[in-house]
Order: C-alpha cells, then sequence, then structure tokens
C-alpha cells in the first residue's frame, strides 16, 4: 500500500531514531526505501548493522541533492503511495495507520498533509501545530487557502503515486526539482496540489526536528540569498504549473500575491531595500504581474519604504481575515 522514502545525507546522528519510528508504526504494511545521497558519514552502515527488517533497502547514489534523492526513491517504489519522511524527523505510531484512513475516505485525492510537533533538537522544547477547524477529522481541503498552515511540512505529506508521475510527466519540475535544495517540497506539493484534491489529517502525529547539524533551514546565513535566489525559483516553477492547468484558482492567486508581498515586505527591511528588490523582481517570471495591481512592483520601487510597508500590510491583513485559517499549538 505505502512506500516510505527517506532522503539520507549526512545524518548518522537522527537516521536511527527517524527509521525506528517508522518500523514501530501500528501500520505495518509499507517498504522503506532509504536513497544514501553519498552520504560521508557511518549513516547507512549503522542502518544496516542496527536495522534488520526485510521491509527496509537502502539504494545508493552519488551526491545530486535532496530532491535527485527524493525522485530515486519514488522511482524504486513500488506501491500507489508515498510517505516522504527527512531522516531527522519522525513519526508517531498511528501516523500511516492514520493516513491508510484518510485514503480509504478519499481515494481519488492527491496529496495527503498531516500536522505535528515542531521540536528544537537541542532543547527539547516544542510546539504543536493544527488547523483549527480541521481538528480531529480527516476532510478534503482547499489547499491554496493557507499553505503554511494547511500543507504541513515534508514529512507530513503523502502523495499518490500517479500523481507524481503526472506532474514528472505533464508539468516542470520533475517531480521534486534538482538543483534546488530549498523550496523544493514546496514547487512539488503545491504542483501536485494544483492538479489533484488535497487532503487533510487533523490529528498532530508529525514530529519535525529543528537544529539539527547540516540541517538546511537552520542556516542563518542563508536566508539573503534564499528569498532573493531561491524562493523566485519555486515560485516561478509552480506559475507555470498553474498556468499551464489552465483553469483559474482562487485561492492560489490570492495566496501567490500574498507570498509575493510578503517577501517584498521582507526587502523593505533592509538596509539596501532598493537593489534587493531589483533582483527579486528580475529573477520573478514576468507572468507574476498579471496577479498583481497593474505597475505594483514599479510601485513599490518608487515609493518610500514607509509608504510601501503600510500598503504591503493593508493587503496582508486583508487576506488574514478573507482566509481565517488559523492554527493551535
Amino acid at each position: 500500500m505505502l512506500s516510505v522514502v527517506i532522503p539520507l545525507y549526512n545524518k548518522e546522528h537522527t537516521i536511527l531514531r527517524t527509521i525506528y519510528s517508522v518500523i514501530t508504526q501500528t501500520y505495518a504494511d509499507f517498504e522503506v526505501i532509504v536513497v544514501d545521497d553519498g552520504s560521508k558519514d557511518a549513516g547507512a552502515r549503522l542502518l544496516a548493522e542496527h536495522v534488520h527488517d526485510g521491509r527496509i533497502r537502502i539504494v545508493r547514489q552519488e551526491n545530486q541533492g535532496v530532491s535527485a534523492a527524493r525522485n530515486r526513491g519514488v522511482a524504486e517504489s513500488q506501491y500507489e503511495y508515498i510517505a516522504f519522511l527527512d531522516a531527522d524527523d519522525e513519526w508517531l505510531p498511528t501516523y500511516l495507520e492514520k493516513v491508510v484512513e484518510a485514503i480509504s475516505l478519499h481515494p481519488d485525492a492527491g496529496i495527503f498533509c498531516t500536522p505535528g510537533l515542531h521540536r528544537n533538537l537541542m532543547t527539547g522544547q516544542g510546539r504543536y501545530f493544527i488547523a483549527n477547524e480541521y481538528r480531529g477529522k480527516i476532510a478534503e481541503m482547499d489547499y491554496f487557502r493557507e499553505p503554511k498552515v494547511l500543507g504541513g511540512q515534508t514529512s507530513g505529506v503523502v502523495v499518490a503515486k500517479n500523481a507524481f508521475e503526472r506532474l514528472q510527466s505533464d508539468y516542470e519540475g520533475g517531480g521534486f526539482p534538482v538543483g534546488l535544495n530549498l523550496n523544493e517540497d514546496w514547487a512539488c506539493f503545491q504542483s501536485i496540489a494544483l492538479i489533484s484534491q488535497a487532503v487533510y489529517i487533523g490529528f498532530s502525529l508529525t514530529i519535525r526536528n529543528t537544529h539539527v547539524v547540516g540541517q538546511l533551514v537552520d542556516l542563518e546565513d542563508d536566508g539573503l540569498d534564499m528569498r532573493l535566489n531561491k524562493t523566485p525559483k519555486y515560485l516561478n516553477i509552480t506559475l507555470r504549473n498553474y498556468l499551464k492547468l489552465g483553469q483559474c484558482n482562487h485561492s492560489f492567486e490570492r495566496y501567490r500575491k500574498y507570498e509575493i508581498r510578503s517577501l517584498v515586505s521582507f526587502f523593505f527591511r533592509m538596509r539596501h531595500h532598493k537593489a534587493h528588490l531589483s533582483t527579486f523582481i528580475e529573477n520573478l517570471d514576468p507572468a507574476h504581474s498579471r496577479l498583481l495591481l497593474p505597475n505594483e512592483f514599479k510601485f513599490y520601487s518608487a515609493v518610500p519604504r514607509s509608504i510601501g510597508l503600510l500598503f504591503i500590510f493593508s493587503t496582508k491583513l486583508k487576506f488574514w481575515l478573507e482566509t481565517k485559517c488559523y492554527s493551535t499549538t
């Protein structure tokens, strides 16, 4: 029924905890594909020495990045649904059981999202996040109403393999876009949510560990480069997939405007904001301007910082009031 795909790169300090959270699931009909993406540590060896379970396969490749590793895992999979799990995250014991229940209730859905605990692995402290209106429920959802609340994070996402393969064959990105090591999950999952129904599993059953050695999202000096150069790549891929689909999705357009304006707000708060704004706009697909107000990018380049921030705050307030999508801890 389920194939679990785990990309592994230099996570010897967490991989055993991750894999134990899988093999102790109450639902047992699954395979695990661990893709060792050219690790330089002993993670794969530790797995082979300490975990003896016929459901687990280790596939090795030269280092190509997390996107290529996940794509390889999907290609190696044998079952109809793919559960993604990072090598430093964990699942609670009933996670897959609840996923299978969701699949049985919504067999035509292409993506299933489950919330959970966000935990600082260094301090042990964490917070649970769950969308209030779906607490204790399994239901179809409007994914783009608020993807950051409803879309979960990579280790809480399961996709139908046929939806993933359709994305690979017919749309941009090739599944997880190879070469993109930040926002690659957003590019993939948002594209799948554009072409298939999304389901929310309103139970906190995943653990996302942060402040892990070697974790890309914890690199403090990467924030500006990420927003200037990497985030636009994800935005461009998903926009072009949306336009290719040829169907109006008001929630996608509203959220995309919110995303862009949030990024512009970030640049406005920096010393050389006009130069950063110019670079960001140059990196965006020009088709984004169709979603914004006429000449909105020119407006940002011309107005004082305070006016730009005030305008963006007003649009974000409107977004929050319209979506009313809240998460609690």
